[in-house]
């Protein structure tokens, strides 16, 4: 069975539907659970965001063809489009709503952990953990694999691959207990495991597939031209084949013409000269009407050799037409790909804080006493600048706009990936304290 990685090269080199979506079938489970448990249960919208994630998979393919694994990646990229699509359904409607509502003290099931109480905190648990272990989770509960597979796709034996995700287990656990979900390893694991078996709709591979090709196919205009340049190759083929039958019907009707007038000569000698005069101009006539023939074949030799010289030009300038555009996707691929952000779990080398410039606290909620946090994700450029702050939650919306103003004043040290410095996705959580 070929590997994801091996999946994705075949798409990125040949376009091929089907290893895309045998990509699909194997982790539209992961992606879509993931979503829906981002969305509240929201079966469209998870479906959107589904849709959206493996559209970013076809688009990047050629990059990812690199990773052993697909599976954390596409957690990432399911979390934060699961994020943009509550923000933007949240300010359609104009409404308030916290992302994370944290009202209930959450109780412990000695007989295990309740799903639908683990589910709001599984998401942002599952995104603290490092890259290899979440890769390791993933691959076990929410996809199902044994533990042969999960050491080979993470390159170890299948007992270090026990360990990992055991490991993985506990560090989960220690999270989700800060949210006051409390549980222990084996009621944790059973609750993940569910997941595996959860159904996905009816007929979303076969949508997601679609959609992905489409969004994620390159430029058709070399195809098209080359039809095009197909068409005139046809249409001048036909009219030299015209040519071509026209001068062998001439050729023919020369040749019976000189018969003729072989035929006629010899007899003339013994006509009057009335019959001989009048054979003379009937042969006259025929040399005349011979010659025009002639004149004919060389015209249309003519146009034969012109109709060859303009679809050899017409080929030619078809075929510069689809490499320049096929130069240019190329580079727009290539600084798409350079522009885009990347988790702050794929660096090299992290970011790192330089200076900062702290909120400022809203008076009357100091003078309350009312402290609070804020959770945001920020996107760190080149050069160290903060380029965008958006709001992943916050204990009162009067924090926020502090928050926001504050943090773009910030500085970091640029992370690096494969040896050049690139943009980072982050958080940073901000306390605020009245005292």
């Amino acid at each position: 069975m070929n590997d994801d990685a091996e999946l994705l090269r075949q798409y990125a080199d040949h376009r091929s539907e089907p290893a895309f979506a045998e990509l699909v079938r194997r982790h539209l489970g992961l992606v879509y659970h993931a979503a829906l448990r981002q969305t509240n249960g929201d079966t469209h919208r998870a479906q959107d965001v589904a849709q959206e994630v493996f559209t970013s998979l076809a688009r990047k393919a050629r990059t990812l063809a690199q990773r052993p694994a697909l599976a954390g990646w596409l957690h990432t990229s399911t979390r934060y489009a699961a994020l943009q699509a509550v923000r933007t359904e949240r300010r359609r409607q104009n409404r308030e709503q916290e992302i994370y509502a944290m009202t209930d003290t959450l109780q412990s099931d000695p007989s295990g952990i309740e799903w639908e109480r683990l589910k709001p905190f599984v998401d942002e648990a599952l995104h603290a953990l490092n890259e290899r272990d979440r890769e390791a989770v993933l691959l076990r509960f929410f996809e199902g694999r044994p533990f042969a597979e999960v050491g080979a796709k993470l390159a170890v034996s299948e007992d270090a691959a026990r360990v990992r995700v055991d490991r993985a287990l506990d560090k989960l656990r220690t999270t989700l207990a800060r949210h006051g979900v409390t549980s222990t390893v084996g009621a944790l694991a059973v609750a993940l495991a569910n997941q595996a078996g959860a159904a996905v709709p009816a007929g979303l591979a076969a949508t997601v597939t679609g959609g992905a090709l489409a969004a994620g196919a390159a430029p058709t205009l070399f195809f098209i031209l080359m039809n095009l340049s197909k068409l005139k190759v046809a249409l001048a083929l036909g009219a030299v084949a015209a040519g071509a039958t026209t001068i062998v019907v001439q050729h023919q009707e020369n040749a019976a013409l000189r018969v003729e007038v072989s035929r006629l000569s010899g007899p003339s000698r013994n006509l009057g000269n009335d019959a001989i005069n009048a054979e003379n101009a009937r042969l006259k006539a025929s040399v005349v009407q011979l010659e025009a023939l002639r004149r004919d074949d060389s015209d249309l030799i003519e146009l034969m050799g012109e109709e060859s010289g303009i679809k050899a030009k017409v080929i030619e300038a078809v075929q510069k037409r689809a490499n320049t555009n096929e130069a240019i996707v190329a580079r727009l691929a290539a600084r798409l790909a350079e522009v885009s952000p990347y988790d702050a779990a794929e660096l090299d080398r992290a970011v790192v804080v330089r200076s900062t410039v702290p909120p400022l606290y809203p008076p009357k909620l100091k003078t309350a006493g009312v402290g609070g946090e804020v959770l945001a994700d920020l996107v760190i450029d080149t050069t160290g600048a903060v380029q965008e702050v958006r709001i992943v939650r916050s204990s009162n919306r009067e924090f926020e706009v502090p928050s926001i103003e504050a943090m773009q004043q910030w500085k970091f040290s640029p992370g690096e990936h494969g040896g050049r410095v690139v943009n980072t996705r982050m958080q940073q959580l901000l306390v605020f304290k009245p005292n």
